[in-house]
């Protein structure tokens, strides 16, 4: 049977990094019964032992993310297990959360898109009526071109698990409902892609969440025109639903203006 015994002197160590904090643990473990070529491993995957993910005691949100075990005498090994909560090298510094962290905007951008409208902005038709003596011509509504806000919100966030069935369920929909209060109508925000990597085996997934804003709404308008291709006077400009809609409260995302710096 193998005895296991923490050591907190020798090469037990605190350290303060980047938006976290590192530690290591050391423990003794004799006993190991395993051929000599295996003992490491045996030591290292000694019930006594802190497993990769294992959080640091007294602690909410430092997991132990390295286990080294070496020879220390016959039948003996030292394992030190390396805690860290130190951010990621790249823009997701982000401490390593609990559960999911980041869920501030990241990166925004906003251009124009150009349209083609009868209604003015007002939303009133641009009537365009033909002079006494051409009473034989058809009056119609004029079309302008008109640019409208539209822009990319993006999110990046350290998870705990992997977004699959976020990704299955919610890209490519539209909000259901309000986001940020007003800052985000129904139907104004599509979900355009969400991407995902993990350089830890799985522990930690880098996710970015993508979605685009167009302020006019991601509806089909469209309005009955003659066969010369003009819009007759009394005639209403419909809006279709083309794209399914779904609840993305549950993502957990900020969509206000009032962002938290990471510090």
């Amino acid at each position: 049977m193998t005895t296991v015994v923490e050591d907190l002197v020798d090469g037990h160590s605190y350290r303060q990094v980047l938006a976290g904090f590192a530690l290591s643990r050391i423990f003794h473990v004799s006993g190991l019964t395993e051929i000599p070529a295996r003992q490491l491993i045996e030591a290292a995957n000694d019930p006594g032992i802190p497993n990769i993910g294992d959080i640091y005691p007294g602690t909410t949100a430092i997991p132990c993310v390295e286990v080294l075990a070496e020879p220390a005498g016959p039948n003996a090994a030292k394992v030190t297990c390396n805690y860290s909560a130190q951010a990621n090298v790249s823009t997701y510094n982000q401490p390593f959360p609990t559960g999911n962290d980041g869920q501030d905007v990241k990166q925004v951008s906003s251009s124009l898109r150009e349209i083609r409208t009868p209604l003015d902005r007002n939303g009133a038709f641009m009537e365009l009526t033909p002079p006494t003596p051409l009473t034989a011509w058809l009056p119609y509504n004029s079309e302008a071109t008109r640019f409208i806000p539209v822009g990319e919100v993006v999110f990046e966030r350290v998870e705990t698990s992997p977004p699959t069935s976020r990704a299955r369920a919610l890209v490519g929909k539209v909000n259901q409902f309000n986001l940020g209060g007003t800052n985000y109508p129904a139907g104004t925000l599509l979900f355009w892609a969400l991407d995902a990597d993990s350089n830890d085996g799985g522990i930690r997934w880098n996710c970015t969440y993508t979605f685009r804003y167009d302020s006019a709404g991601w509806g089909h308008v469209d309005a009955f025109r003659g066969p010369d291709g003009k819009i007759p006077l009394g005639v209403t400009v419909e809006t279709f639903d083309v794209i399914d809609d779904d609840d993305f409260g549950g993502l957990g995302l900020d969509f206000s203006d009032n962002q938290t710096p990471i510090s």
